[in-house]
């Protein structure tokens, strides 16, 4: 358990409030699940940090967490339980870049924004992922939309 009087969230990257009403904060450190009186709970990784760069909630209350470098990962709060959606050579999979931002549409889908490499949709219970926006490979960039 992390005491918040004592120990800091580190860098917040999304929060949520769940259907389940508990409030969830993905940060630089992993996801935790934050009380009314402000205890922070560490509710993933239990082992290690791993930075979230973004989080949303689906129909069922579960949790998809963007995890840079490693895809995306899907979490029930009620069981603990991680699925990885990780890209690979094959059509239909995940987006094979660092994705910066995830939405859920009033239909239910998932939508997926990367660093680079355009916009992804998929249908949370099953459908393979389609590539919406693709960005331009040849034409790839490093810079970034921060603002210096």
């Amino acid at each position: 358990m992390c005491d918040a009087t004592r120990d800091t969230l580190g860098d917040v990257r999304a929060v949520v409030q769940g259907t389940d009403g508990h409030v969830h904060v993905a940060t630089n450190r992993g996801l935790y699940r934050v009380s009314g009186v402000g205890d922070a709970l560490r509710s993933w990784p239990l082992d290690a940090d791993r930075t979230i760069n973004a989080m949303v909630e689906d129909r069922r209350g579960r949790l998809w967490l963007a995890i840079p470098r490693e895809g995306i990962a899907l979490f029930d709060p009620a069981d603990g339980h991680v699925q990885w959606l990780k890209a690979d050579a094959g059509a239909g999979s995940a987006p094979d870049a660092i994705a910066t931002s995830l939405s859920v549409d009033r239909s239910g889908l998932l939508w997926i924004g990367t660093h680079e490499r355009g916009l992804a949709k998929v249908d949370p219970e099953g459908t393979p992922f389609q590539h919406v926006a693709e960005g331009d490979a040849a034409h790839l960039q490093t810079a970034t939309n921060y603002i210096r």
